[in-house]
């Protein structure tokens, strides 16, 4: 049961894991050998990959796109992939938005850093996002908070000039998912 707190803790969406013991567990004695607590993490990759092919259909997908847009959130900032993701953007100049917990992964100030997305966020992270063709997210999720204002009638009436409504389905590791309009 440790062990998969453990997994379950430090990969995917690192967090807090609630492990439920009932109160007569607690009363209990036992002669149990415990596992030495650095096992429990033993084996467990924090930072899953992608496979080549993946990676090559993304960077496909990207080079070709009309107007994509690189969308950072908690998950580059744990990964500490700021420079990951500038060299990212400056090498296929490929404007950067951010969730709000993915404020600090690209400086405020470079030129290709649009600002926060979502129901806080600004009109130039907000429009870009919403009108891509290609969302490169990294890190990130297509959370209400984040992708509300990418929804019809949600953003105020300066944002609504040019705007679309986009279907987005769940994407997980290797997926690719273009926007579609509709």
């Amino acid at each position: 049961m440790m062990r998969q707190a453990f997994t379950t803790m430090l990969t995917g969406r690192p967090g807090p894991v609630h492990i439920d013991v009932p109160y007569d567990v607690f009363l209990e004695q036992t002669d149990v050998e415990l596992a030495d607590s650095a096992k429990w993490r033993a084996g467990i990759d924090r930072r899953p990959g992608a496979s080549i092919e993946s990676v090559q259909r993304t960077l496909d997908e990207l080079v070709h796109a009309e107007r994509p847009v690189i969308l950072v959130g908690n998950g580059a900032t744990l990964s500490e992939a700021s420079a990951e993701v500038r060299a990212l953007a400056e090498e296929l100049n490929i404007p950067v938005a951010y969730s709000p917990q993915g404020i600090g992964v690209m400086d405020a100030k470079h030129p290709l850093t649009l600002g926060s997305v979502g129901r806080d966020g600004g009109y130039p992270g907000n429009e870009a996002t919403a009108t891509a063709d290609v969302i490169l997210a990294l890190g990130a999720e297509f959370d209400d908070r984040a992708a509300s204002s990418w929804i019809p009638g949600t953003r105020s009436p300066f944002h609504q000039r040019g705007s679309s409504r986009w279907t987005l389905t769940k994407l997980h590791l290797g997926e690719i998912t273009r926007c579609t309009s509709g």
